[in-house]
C-alpha cells in the first residue's frame, strides 16, 4: 500500500516539475521575443549542456537553454554521441566552453535558437600521415 501511496506522489511530483519547467521556458521565450533587440546584438558565453542527433544544447551562465543545430555549424558532420560532436574542423564536448548569439525564439515551442560565434577555440588539429 505505502509502494504504491510513494508511486503516485512520485508521478506527481514529476508532473508537477514538467509543468514548472514548461512555465518558465515560456516567460523566458516571451522575455526574448519582446526583447529580441537587445538579445540578438549581444554574445554570450555557455557550456554545451546536452548533445542529440540534431541539437547542441546550450546552457548559458544565467541558466538560460537554447539549442544549436547541427547543421548551422556549417560543416561535414564526421561523428555525432551524446557527449560529442566532430567535424571536418571542430570537436564540441559536453561541458565545452563556446560564444553564442541568439539568432531567433519560438514562443509557440518555447525554445530559443543560438549560433556558435567561436568556432576557432574548437579547433581540431589535424595529423596528416605520409604514405
Amino acid at each position: 500500500m505505502l509502494e504504491k501511496e510513494a508511486r503516485v506522489y512520485s508521478e506527481r511530483e514529476r508532473e508537477a516539475m514538467a509543468v514548472e519547467n514548461e512555465s518558465n521556458d515560456l516567460v523566458i521565450s516571451t522575455f526574448v521575443l519582446e526583447n529580441f533587440d537587445k538579445f540578438f546584438s549581444n554574445s554570450y558565453v555557455g557550456y554545451v549542456s546536452e548533445i542529440t542527433k540534431k541539437y547542441l544544447f546550450i546552457t548559458l551562465e544565467n541558466g538560460i537553454t537554447g539549442k544549436v543545430s547541427l547543421e548551422s555549424l556549417g560543416e561535414k558532420l564526421m561523428e555525432v554521441s551524446k557527449y560529442y560532436v566532430k567535424t571536418f574542423d571542430n570537436v564540441y564536448n559536453i561541458a565545452d566552453k563556446v560564444i553564442v548569439k541568439i539568432s531567433g525564439v519560438s514562443k509557440k515551442y518555447n525554445e530559443l535558437y543560438m549560433e556558435i560565434c567561436n568556432n576557432k577555440k574548437n579547433k581540431r588539429r589535424s595529423k596528416i600521415k605520409n604514405g
